[in-house]
């Protein structure tokens, strides 16, 4: 599978609000490669809150989680 194909599987995969939402809130905690790193392997449904938004402060233990970075780090 081409790079091509993979982004073209994950736009179908992932709803392009929540998507958005997720690096919106990300970018608030990592940038650069890191952002780029965490938003394709981002696990969308694990920073879902109850009203089906997604939820910055699970974004960021996500993120520190996926980055090995210590929660002070991300600021929070």
């Amino acid at each position: 599978m081409t790079a091509a194909d993979w982004d073209v599987l994950v736009a179908r995969l992932r709803a392009p609000d929540q998507a958005d939402a997720f690096r919106t809130a990300a970018a608030k905690f990592v940038d650069g490669d890191r952002l780029e790193a965490v938003c394709a392997v981002a696990n969308l449904s694990a920073c879902v809150a109850d009203d089906g938004e997604i939820d910055e402060a699970r974004v960021a233990s996500d993120s520190a989680a996926r980055l090995g970075l210590r929660r002070h780090a991300v600021g929070y």
